[in-house]
This record gives structure tokens, C-alpha cells and sequence, in this order.
């Protein structure tokens, strides 16, 4: 719990910097939001596949920048921290931690309404040392905002994890198993 309250505090003190400095630009702003994570865990064993699954639900805070590309294109880079909770799931003391930078397209296609896709990176952090996960990802994101005024907009966005999360173990149970993330956030933002 004390290495979340030290990267909150982190990521704050960070946000407050970026602020000071870009006050002026109206196209920065925070979001904040719901967010849950799944991993899709498969074993493979003589021909025969199983699987099951694991979610964590938790929040997650961001600051973004916006770059206006073209008329209605605009590029949308954010840094995220999500914290999430293994309550009633197997992994019941497991908290995770996840340092997010999706780097996004964003069309504006209808007045307020617009689509967001683009690669996602990510950096997990576990408050277990028993479960061994391969820490960096790097996934796939599509969402869609609704501007509610020009300062406050939602959005909803789903990400599919591109990366094996199991670390390697150098053995050759690696080849039989496998486990990837898909994420669903919903959010408030708000530009400045």
C-alpha cells in the first residue's frame, strides 16, 4: 500500500508541475475515471487448451496534450496511473498498479462526438512477488468522447494487450502458457 501512496503522490506533485507550466494552452488537461483489467490466461497441454480469467476493477487518474494535426484530426498523447484492487477475484491481496501511455488519434467526426485509436504502452507494477508478470505491454486502443462542454468531455475506450504478460521462465512451460490484458475505462476529463 505505501509503494501506491508514493506513486500517487508522485504522479500528483507531476501533475501540478505540468499544470503550473502549460496553464495557458487550452488543449491540456486531467482526466479521471473507472477502469478495470482482465487477463486472458491460457494453458495448452497435449492439444488441449484451457482457460480462464482474471479481473481487477480500480481508478485510474491522467494528464493529456493535445496537438491539432489537421481540421478535425488531432493527436492525443496521455500518461495515466491506474490503480486496481484484487478483491474477489483468486488473487485477493494482490494490488496492481499500471503507468499508462496511450498515444492516440483522435477524429472528430459528428459536432461533439469523436473516435480515439492508437498503440498503448504500459508498465505493471504487482503488489506480489509471487506472481511473475513481464512488466512492459504494449497494446491496441479505440474509444469514443463526447465533448459536454468545450472544458468537460467523457469517454469510454477498450484496450486489447498485443503482449504475452507471463514472464519468460526459460523453461519450456513457457511455450504452454500465456496470458494477455484487455482494459474498458470510462472517464471524465477536463481541459484547461
Amino acid at each position: 500500500m505505501l509503494y501506491i501512496k508514493k506513486t500517487l503522490i508522485t504522479f500528483l506533485l507531476f501533475i501540478i508541475e505540468v499544470i503550473t507550466v502549460n496553464a495557458q494552452e487550452k488543449n491540456f488537461g486531467v482526466t479521471v475515471g473507472f477502469t478495470s483489467i482482465n487477463f486472458k490466461n491460457k494453458l495448452e497441454i497435449l492439444g488441449e487448451k484451457i482457460t480462464d480469467s482474471e479481473s481487477f476493477e480500480g481508478f485510474y487518474i491522467g494528464i493529456f496534450k493535445e496537438f491539432n494535426l489537421a481540421d478535425e484530426l488531432l493527436l492525443h498523447p496521455e500518461l495515466q496511473v491506474a490503480f486496481y484492487n484484487g478483491s474477489g477475484t483468486d488473487w485477493e491481496d494482490t494490488n496492481l498498479t499500471d503507468i499508462i501511455l496511450p498515444v492516440l488519434l483522435q477524429y472528430n467526426f459528428a459536432g461533439d462526438f469523436s473516435v480515439l485509436v492508437g498503440p498503448r504502452f504500459d508498465y505493471l507494477i504487482t503488489s506480489d512477488d509471487v506472481i511473475q508478470f513481464n512488466e512492459f505491454g504494449l497494446g491496441f486502443e479505440l474509444g469514443a468522447q463526447y465533448e459536454i462542454s468545450p472544458s468537460f468531455f467523457v469517454n469510454l475506450r477498450a484496450s486489447l494487450g498485443l503482449t504475452d504478460r507471463v514472464e519468460s521462465t526459460g523453461t519450456m512451460i513457457d511455450e504452454y502458457v500465456s496470458s494477455k490484458s484487455q482494459t474498458a475505462n470510462l472517464s471524465l476529463g477536463y481541459r484547461f
